[in-house]
């Protein structure tokens, strides 16, 4: 994920909107609960992951 998205990804969670990621590598979708220099964490059914920055794009609507 570049730069730019993920600081409006991270922008919007902290505001309070919702973001879904696809992870790539996974082929699975989460919830963004928060996120850092790290990754995201994100909310996967009913587990949470930390997914790094590379793994993820933003999920088409």
């Amino acid at each position: 994920m570049r730069g730019e998205e993920r600081i409006n990804v991270c922008q919007a969670v902290m505001h309070g909107s919702s973001r879904i990621l696809k992870n790539v590598r996974k082929h699975e979708e989460g919830r963004v609960l928060k996120c850092d220099d790290r990754g995201f964490e994100v909310e996967v059914g009913a587990r949470q992951e930390r997914w790094p920055f590379d793994d993820v794009e933003i999920k088409e609507h």
